[in-house]
């Protein structure tokens, strides 16, 4: 199993060189959107972007623990503009094509505003998490609702804010109720690369998750 991903990811490696946008970095464990742990220990994790025409796009992500006892790539196309992003995403939990893979539909309308020197985003978003095998088992939806902040400071250095209030239906057999999620990052940019230190804060308003903080570290090209 361990050729195959090497393989597949030095198939991709030249279209990667050619992404409109890449990071990669190492996060201190791995959270999902709605405050679940799948691994509670270091994770290196990247992500590529390729622009297409008339605002489509392909996104490919990918996870992989330090201990190599958790994997995952993400496999996304969709189609966006200033307001609105429509995507249909394969989440290959443990590569490659295994049964609990998830299939996730989004659909989300943006509100940007600029004020100064503060790019403000606010958005509302609902994904649909469908599992691969058993749509009884882990089907359902994510509504989120939250705001954005990118204040410019200067040529080389930025603050990013992301936060958030999601409400989970209850994907993954997990309790149905909300969850407060607030990102911030300050981003150092020299010549063609960005250094992003970056932390994430989840809370949960339900009793099997817990509150968890994510200190991570990114390269951004």
């Amino acid at each position: 199993m361990q050729r195959l991903i090497l393989l597949v990811v030095l198939m991709l490696a030249p279209a990667i060189a050619r992404a409109q946008s890449f990071w990669a970095g190492a996060l201190s464990q791995y959270i999902t959107e709605n405050g679940v742990v799948l691994h509670d220990r270091p994770v290196f994790q990247a992500d590529a972007f390729w622009s297409l025409s008339h605002g489509g796009y392909v996104d490919l992500w990918a996870s992989r623990s330090v201990d190599g006892r958790n994997s995952e790539l993400d496999y996304t196309v969709g189609w966006s503009s200033k307001f609105a992003d429509v995507s249909v995403a394969y989440f290959d939990l443990e590569p490659l094509w295994r049964p609990n893979d998830i299939v996730q539909t989004k659909v989300q309308f943006m509100f940007p505003k600029k004020v100064g020197a503060h790019e403000l985003v606010g958005y509302v978003a609902l994904n649909h998490m469908r599992p691969r095998d058993d749509p009884s088992k882990n089907s359902g939806d994510f509504v989120r609702v939250g705001l954005s902040d990118t204040w410019v400071l200067n040529s080389g250095t930025t603050i990013r804010q992301h936060a958030w209030l999601l409400h989970d239906s209850g994907v993954f057999q997990g309790e149905e109720g909300f969850l407060a999620r607030y990102e911030a990052g300050v981003r150092f940019r020299r010549g063609s690369y960005t250094l992003e230190p970056f932390i994430r804060l989840s809370v949960p308003f339900v009793s099997d998750r817990h509150t968890e903080v994510v200190a991570a570290v990114r390269l951004l090209r």
